[in-house]
């Protein structure tokens, strides 16, 4: 009675491990509902607007945040240091940067959830 027992609940923890691990490994990726994909549109938009944008870092200003700009403007943009998962980065290199416009009063900057280099 006792194997029966532990055999049921080593089966148990492993069905939940597993959901639980395949619940936070995955998701969708590729295009969203009206996605903001320029810096243009960026400045425009609400707070928590999902954006797309490919473009350069320019420079950093310090405190996980850095200029960013693309064909129609120029932006702040704030990348946590995790968030790079090793990509090195130079004012050459394109970007896609995905995340959501955070508004602080008057200022806009774009919380960058993941960052990617772009293909040439």
């Amino acid at each position: 009675m006792n194997k029966l027992f532990v055999s049921l609940m080593l089966f148990i923890f492993s069905s939940v491990f597993t959901v639980t691990t395949l619940a936070e490994s995955g998701g969708f990726v590729g295009p969203m509902k009206d996605n903001i994909t320029t810096v243009k549109e960026a400045l425009d938009a609400e707070d928590d607007t999902q954006v797309t944008l490919t473009g350069y870092i320019t420079s950093s200003l310090g405190d996980e945040k850095y200029h960013f700009k693309d064909d129609t403007g120029e932006m702040v943009v704030d990348i946590d240091d995790d968030d790079w998962n090793g990509l090195k980065v130079t004012p050459e290199t394109k970007v896609i940067i995905q995340g959501e416009v955070d508004m602080d009063g008057t200022n806009i900057k774009i919380d960058v959830d993941t960052i990617d280099a772009a293909a040439q």
